[in-house]
């Protein structure tokens, strides 16, 4: 069986997984279908087939961004196939921005996840372009991207962050914007340091569709993601594979590319 890269599933404390993941169901007016604990999502990406999975959370109070740090790290120490993700937020004092990004490498955490429209801050943001240039070529700044309520996540915003961070690599979530797939295309396909995923975008496009995007934007940026808990991974596994692409199109978006920005040690 061929290996699959999840590169987008949140998960959250046993104890806190239950609320988080009933506000993220609200805001979005979507039903959820997993639990958002890390047992579950294990559970859910083996039946999937998925082997390496990608894991974050968003702090969207300054005091949670450490210790969802450190349950992150946890979580990777505890299980193989395992990358993750820190966070910051924009209301930490700069030098605790400072420190977390400076403890990612003895965490063995990969990079950054921001959420622009939970933690309001514009993906242009000062503080963001700080976090990117931090971060540099060795690490990953993933946002999210897109949003019908907000346009602090607007891929026009996003190309205008990774425009003034060339040497730092960016995921645009969502095929790059939410509910603006074919505008979020166009806006970052000429930016070489972003790729974007597929997470929650391939329930909402015809597959044509979909495909269409994918190839104008650049195949080997494009990487899959389950956005789980929102999705089953078997269902988005499904959908990816539905596609009409061919097999070594469809191998490169749910292994290789992610492999080579995830799968590798960082060079910072």
């Amino acid at each position: 069986m061929e290996p699959i890269l999840d590169c987008h599933a949140h998960i959250f404390p046993d104890r806190i997984a239950a609320k988080a993941v009933q506000s993220i169901g609200r805001y979005y007016g979507l039903p959820m279908a997993c639990s958002g604990d890390l047992m579950d999502m294990l559970s859910a990406r083996l039946a999937a087939g998925i082997t390496h999975s990608v894991l974050f959370a968003t702090a969207t109070r300054p005091d949670q961004a450490m210790p969802i740090n450190r349950f992150m790290a946890d979580c990777c120490h505890s299980h193989p196939g395992l990358t993750a993700l820190g966070t910051v937020h924009p209301g930490m004092p700069e030098k605790d921005v400072d420190a977390a990004l400076d403890q990612l490498g003895a965490l063995g955490l990969a990079g950054i996840k921001l959420h622009p429209d939970f933690q309001q801050v514009a993906a242009d943001d000062p503080f963001v372009i700080r976090v990117a240039k931090r971060l540099g070529p060795g690490r990953v700044l993933l946002l999210h991207a897109g949003d019908p309520k907000s346009d602090l996540s607007h891929p026009d915003r996003i190309r205008r962050l990774a425009e003034a961070c060339p040497g730092t690599r960016f995921i645009a979530a969502h095929l790059g914007g939410y509910s603006l797939w074919r505008q979020s295309a166009h806006a970052l396909a000429a930016c070489p340091n972003v790729w974007i995923d597929t997470s929650s975008s391939l329930a909402f496009l015809a597959p044509g569709e979909a495909a269409d995007i994918m190839r104008g934007f650049g195949l080997d940026r494009v990487l899959f993601g389950t956005d789980y808990p929102m999705w089953t991974p078997r269902d988005e596994v499904r959908r990816l594979r539905a596609l009409p692409l061919t097999e070594k199109e469809k191998q490169a978006v749910l292994w290789s590319n992610g492999a080579r920005l995830f799968c590798q040690k960082p060079t910072v």
